[in-house]
């Protein structure tokens, strides 16, 4: 039987047996470094409500490259890029997409 764990919340107890059994030491991992006792999450505001029908103009490699990515290795960058890995993929896609094209766009000016 599959069972869907949202990552946005310290797992329980129950939550992390379920993935250590799938093989999924890897999210447990990313997991208790965003939610843990000193996690990354600690002190964000994520109720700032996201704008709708944004247009994002990005280089043909970075979009191959996100569009590329599983969710472990979109959670991986996410994380490289300090970005916080709540949300749905779409829109954690969309984050790194735009963290990516600007670190590019800075680096050409």
């Amino acid at each position: 039987m599959s069972r869907v764990i949202v990552n946005d919340h310290l797992w329980t107890a129950d939550e992390v047996e379920y993935q250590l059994s799938r093989s999924r030491r890897n999210l447990v991992d990313v997991n208790r470094a965003l939610y843990g006792p000193g996690g990354e999450r600690e002190g964000l505001d994520d109720s700032a409500p996201e704008p709708e029908n944004v247009e994002l103009k990005l280089d043909k490699d970075i979009y191959e490259h996100i569009i590329g990515l599983d969710i472990e290795g979109l959670q991986r960058e996410l994380l490289k890029n300090k970005i916080q890995p709540k949300g749905s993929q779409q829109d954690l896609q969309f984050k790194l997409a735009q963290v990516l094209q600007a670190k590019r766009d800075d680096s050409n000016s």
